[in-house]
């Protein structure tokens, strides 16, 4: 398995996106700009998975990256810890569309009594409610 770890401090981004099985990104104040740009050098084929761990409030942060190049079929999962650091709360992150929003999904926790309870469902089935765009006709 090949993977990143990254904890960034400059907004250009210089990870590889070939090669790599995963990509963890320790995510900042500053982080958002780089997850722009990282995720504006993918091609159309890229698929590895992203998990990014914040240290910031989960709806500012999504706010930063409102205008980031999601996909539909994008695997992204974003993390956040409890104030104690006892336990973590997993968000899946994805976009429809061009021009929809960002939809977040819970996919689980972790915790130090209990250990993980993550999602098993496919993350198509988790998926399933689309939104459709009216018409503009």
């Amino acid at each position: 398995m090949y993977y990143s770890v990254i904890s960034q401090s400059n907004v250009s981004c210089k990870v590889s996106t070939h090669r790599l099985d995963l990509h963890v990104v320790s995510v900042g104040s500053n982080s958002s700009q780089y997850l722009k740009n990282c995720f504006d050098q993918r091609s159309f084929t890229s698929d590895q998975p992203w998990i990014w761990h914040l240290d910031s409030s989960k709806d500012s942060f999504l706010k930063s990256i409102h205008d980031i190049n999601l996909d539909i079929d994008d695997d992204v999962i974003m993390t956040t810890s409890s104030s104690d650091k006892q336990s973590l709360h997993f968000w899946e992150v994805y976009r429809i569309g061009i021009g929809f929003p960002i939809e977040v999904l819970e996919f689980g926790t972790w915790n130090t009594i209990s250990g993980s309870e993550l999602s098993w469902e496919h993350k198509w089935y988790r998926r399933k409610d689309m939104k459709v765009r009216p018409s503009l006709n």
